[in-house]
């Protein structure tokens, strides 16, 4: 009986790991899992995740109750190969466009721009020559933490 237990535990942990990413595994296209695997690996929230007909959106929070999206594009049947991490702010500083170029030449890690009363700071990431988990959530840290340091900044101005 206790031979039974073991393996019936056994094969529900090694069914439970298969659809997860794991932080360390190099690929080079990306699903569902991996992005759960980045919100995992961020201690941050996904308050809604759909796919759509280009590949996923999801709609996150920080542990501050900072929103932002991850927009997963070129995608096929064998998954997504770009990873786009967007941040908004409401404009409330008018934002000119001399600013706006200025703030991307000084903090070319992420760019800004702006349309209407919103301010959109973004990043890009492609895993056609291989990616983790790991490193797809500290390219998203990164555009959350450079776009609250510029919208601080901003404020502060």
């Amino acid at each position: 009986m206790k031979y039974i237990l073991a393996c019936a535990l056994a094969a529900c942990a090694v069914f439970a790991s298969q659809g997860q990413a794991r932080s360390d595994e190099s690929f080079t296209r990306f699903d569902e899992s991996h992005m759960r695997a980045i919100a995992a690996a961020l201690s941050h929230d996904i308050r809604d995740l759909r796919a759509s007909e280009r590949g996923y959106i999801a709609e996150m929070r920080t542990n501050e109750g900072l929103n932002y999206f991850l927009i997963a594009s070129v995608c096929d049947e064998r998954g997504c190969q770009g990873l786009h991490s967007i941040v908004t702010y409401m404009n409330e500083t008018g934002l000119t466009p001399a600013t706006v170029n200025q703030i991307n030449i000084d903090r070319a890690a992420v760019k800004t721009t702006v349309e209407g009363d919103t301010v959109y700071f973004s990043r890009y990431d492609i895993t056609d020559g291989g990616a983790t988990v790991a490193s797809l959530a500290a390219s998203v840290s990164l555009t959350v933490t450079m776009a609250r340091a510029i919208a601080s900044d901003l404020a502060h101005d």
